[in-house]
């Protein structure tokens, strides 16, 4: 039996290119994670799972304290949970994007048309392929993260 034949009719193909993000393709190996997708040309939003941001929000969230008197209402027991616990909630960590990677070819001009792009998520090799196709320009792409290291490429 032919593996990667078997597993490769199982892959995700986009004719279109996904213009948002959450239309986008994963790659990943558990710690570093890229997203490809394509609004006009091929872009990655790139994520690791250790970066964070601890900087307090705009909107208004419980203070510790008021955290703390709540869980004592709600739940009497949690006096020693909520010393122990609670004293660490003066920030209050997201994770955060690292970064993105963006290659355009040609006219950056909102008028020059763009390629036709299509993509493969691979699932035999874990990789995404993109195909630009326009008059005279037919690049070919193919990422992927490597699985030991954290490293795009």
């Amino acid at each position: 039996m032919d593996n990667e034949k078997f597993i490769s009719q199982h892959d995700v193909i986009y004719e279109s290119q996904g213009r948002i993000w959450q239309d986008g393709l994963p790659l990943g190996n558990g710690s570093l994670g890229a997203l490809a997708y394509a609004p006009f040309h091929p872009e990655w939003v790139i994520n690791k799972n250790d970066v964070w941001d601890y900087r307090h929000p705009r909107f208004k969230r419980f203070a510790p304290k008021q955290v703390e008197e709540i869980a004592r209402k709600k739940m009497p027991f949690v006096d020693t949970m909520a010393k122990e616990n609670l004293e660490s909630l003066d920030r209050y960590p997201c994770p955060k994007t690292c970064g993105s990677l963006r290659i355009r070819f040609g006219l950056n001009s909102i008028f020059a048309p763009p390629h036709r792009i299509t993509t493969r998520l691979s699932l035999f090799d874990a990789s995404v392929r993109a195909n630009l196709d326009k008059h005279l320009s037919h690049p070919r792409i193919r990422s992927f993260i490597h699985s030991d290291e954290n490293l795009l490429a």
